[in-house]
Parts: structure tokens; C-alpha cells; sequence
């Protein structure tokens, strides 16, 4: 090789490195840089959200009953649901939720009933389920809001094991029971629930979940390793869902079939609608 071009290439050598160099040097003042002014008693990363009970403080004092007297029963094992929604129109949101109900062999020590508390804008609520006349006595599954009416209020749905109930918002803090004027009063074992406007007709209708074919009288008796438990979900046949138009006048039809959403096999736990 060349004097020459060995030089060429000495000097070639020597500017990568030395650019080598100067970048380890600026990488390291940067990284130098960012450390220092980072706060070593920072804790925020390691840091979780913490959650205080404030039920009792605030004036919920709801105390949720499965009405379970070791029969065994397979109701005792689901249930219930809860809603927040404001039904009152005051820009706060209030609370529903649901109960149990007495089942065979259980003695309640007080009525059981589903619980309204109107949420009063301070950080408390009151108690306002007789006022406003959505004291279910049901074994209460779930729930669904909607303006089913367009009138501005807040509707309210519940299903229940056996007969499920609608509740009309009148729009001054009361309800009216419209289950059976609606036709939406489903008694068999109703789960979960919501409102779709599945037709785009500008009203909400009604998908309403079903669960198993099951009765008191139909209950069985399992056990599992040797000891009684509550029973699989096999042990039962299924029962349909429903899917109610809302006709626009305050009434509802069962268009399960026509709809093509029938399947007798049920078992339905939840439902949730989408523009997928």
C-alpha cells in the first residue's frame, strides 16, 4: 500500500473513532443530564390508587340478602344487580340496587326490598325507594337505564328470577310499575339486560337475558367430592333470551324469533351491544 493512501485511511480511522467517541461523551451527559433531575424520593411509579369504604358515612347502608338458609338452593349463588343514573334530572348521579328475596326455609327479620338512595350533591345520599316507588320485592338479577320514551327522564328496568318489572320515570322523583301495560313482564329466570335501538326507528328497545329452566320444585340436589354444593349450570335445560321492539307507543313486542336472535339453549349471564 501506498504512503499515501495509507494516510488516507489512518485518517479515516482516526475520525470514526473520534466521532466515536464524542458520541459516548454527549450520550453520557444526556443520560447524566436526565438522572439528576429526576426526584430520588419520587415513589409515584411504585405508588397505588388507595380506596376507603365511605358507605356507611354517606348514608348507604344497603345490606344486599341471598336468603340463604344451607338448602342450597341454586338461586342463592347469583345475583345482584346496581345502577348509577340520575333519575332525578340534578346532575348527580344516584344509586339502585338490587336484592335478594325470602326463599323456601328463610325467615327475614325485615322486608327485603331493592333500595333507591337519591344522591343529595354534598358527598351524601338518602333513602328515597318509597318515595319514589321502585321498592321491588323480586329476587333481583339486573338492571338497565334508558329514556325508553323520549320524554327527558330516566327509565328503569329490572329482571328478576321470575317476573321482572318496568318502572316509568314521571319526571318529578317517582315512578309508575308499567310492566304489564308495556308487555315487557318476562317471568321466567331474566338475568342481565339493556336498552338498543336496533332498528335505528329512533326508540330504544329492550334485549332482555335468560338463564336456566329452574324452579323450587325442579331444584337438585349435588355434591361435589362428597359434599353438597350448589349445582352446575348442565344440571338445568336453558330458556331463551328476548328482544322487545319498542313500538313507540308505550308498548313493547317480543320479536326474538322474527329478529333472529331465538336460541333455546340460553344460559345467558350478560349481553352487551356495539357497532362492531
Amino acid at each position: 500500500m501506498s504512503d499515501s493512501k495509507l494516510s488516507v485511511l489512518l485518517e479515516y480511522v482516526r475520525n470514526v473513532v473520534l466521532a466515536g467517541i464524542f458520541l459516548f461523551i454527549a450520550c453520557s451527559e444526556s443520560q447524566d443530564t436526565h438522572h439528576s433531575s429526576v426526584d430520588s424520593t419520587d415513589t409515584s411509579d411504585t405508588e397505588t390508587v388507595q380506596f376507603v369504604d365511605v358507605a356507611a358515612e354517606v348514608g348507604v347502608t344497603f345490606k344486599h340478602t341471598n336468603a340463604a338458609t344451607g338448602r342450597y338452593w341454586y338461586l342463592e349463588s347469583y345475583g345482584s344487580g346496581a345502577a348509577f343514573f340520575d333519575y332525578d334530572n340534578d346532575g348527580d348521579l344516584d344509586i339502585y340496587l338490587l336484592n335478594g328475596a325470602p326463599l323456601p326455609g328463610y325467615d327475614p327479620q325485615e322486608k327485603l326490598t331493592n333500595v333507591l338512595y337519591r344522591n343529595n350533591g354534598d358527598g351524601t345520599f338518602t333513602d328515597v325507594t318509597e318515595i319514589a316507588g321502585v321498592g321491588d320485592t323480586g329476587y333481583g338479577m339486573g338492571c338497565a337505564i334508558a329514556d325508553y320514551d323520549n320524554d327527558g327522564d330516566q327509565d328503569l328496568y329490572v329482571t328478576n328470577f321470575r317476573a321482572n318489572v318496568f318502572y316509568r320515570n314521571n319526571g318529578d322523583g317517582t315512578f309508575t310499575d308499567i310492566t304489564q301495560e308495556a308487555g315487557v313482564g318476562d317471568t321466567l329466570w331474566s338475568t342481565s339486560c339493556t336498552f338498543v335501538d336496533y332498528d335505528n326507528d329512533g326508540f330504544l328497545d329492550l334485549y332482555v337475558d335468560s338463564y336456566v329452566d329452574y324452579s323450587f320444585a325442579k331444584d337438585k340436589k349435588c355434591t361435589h367430592r362428597g359434599i353438597r354444593s350448589y349445582c352446575d349450570p348442565d344440571e338445568y335445560p336453558g330458556i331463551p333470551d328476548v328482544l322487545y321492539h319498542n313500538d313507540g307507543d308505550g308498548t313493547f313486542t317480543n320479536v326474538t324469533k322474527s329478529a333472529g336472535v331465538y336460541n333455546p339453549l340460553g344460559k345467558g349471564l350478560g349481553v352487551v351491544c356495539g357497532d362492531y
